[in-house]
């Protein structure tokens, strides 16, 4: 579902996909409005992996590449980086894969980039916000992924209050990169 078209300082702009709120401030040029809120994100990069795996595939690099690119290039923009879980398995297991996932992204773009650690941060959903039908092989490997969004803080009155609202409440934060994620083995499933 796409909001409405909301007036940004005197321009009509649609924030539904992958815009945020603070985006289209940005955009509009315009710093004197603070978002409280971010919109109903589409990701604005997204990794899939395998059934109880947190390793990200060789062909998912380029993704890892992109994200690290454009933080380079925004150096206002923050990335969230959220893991996510299918349902299979137990809730707390599936809490550690998604946690593990966000973590490896993250520790995987300051590899590269040690510099935008500040700059990234990590956060889960678990088996709790699935894309599709955890009923289904399909569904489940849909859920199973690391979705990262831009967003600018300096366009947001209270960012970890934003991040919140925009999430329902039930993401969970894990705080800025774990280091060490990048070489754990993945948890049994």
């Amino acid at each position: 579902m796409n909001p409405q078209p909301r007036s940004v300082c005197g321009a009509w702009r649609s924030f539904g996909g992958s815009l945020m709120v603070a985006a289209l401030l940005s955009m509009s040029g315009c710093a004197r409005h603070k978002a409280t809120y971010l919109s109903d994100l589409t990701p604005d990069a997204l990794l899939h992996f395998e059934s109880g795996d947190t390793r990200v595939s060789a062909e998912q690099e380029n993704v890892v590449q992109e994200v690290v690119t454009r933080l380079q290039m925004q150096p206002a923009t923050k990335a969230l980086i959220v893991g996510h879980a299918d349902s299979t398995g137990s809730t707390a297991l599936n809490d550690e894969i998604a946690k593990e996932r966000a973590q490896r992204v993250a520790a995987l773009i300051t590899d590269r980039d040690p510099k935008l650690a500040s700059r990234v941060l990590v956060a889960s959903y678990g088996e709790n916000n699935p894309v599709a039908n955890n009923g289904t092989s399909y569904g489940r490997a849909q859920n199973r992924r690391v979705n990262v969004h831009y967003y600018r803080p300096d366009q947001l009155a209270d960012e970890s209050q934003a991040l919140q609202t925009s999430f329902g409440g039930r993401l969970r934060f894990h705080g800025r990169v774990d280091f060490q994620a990048a070489n754990r083995e993945s948890p049994a499933k």
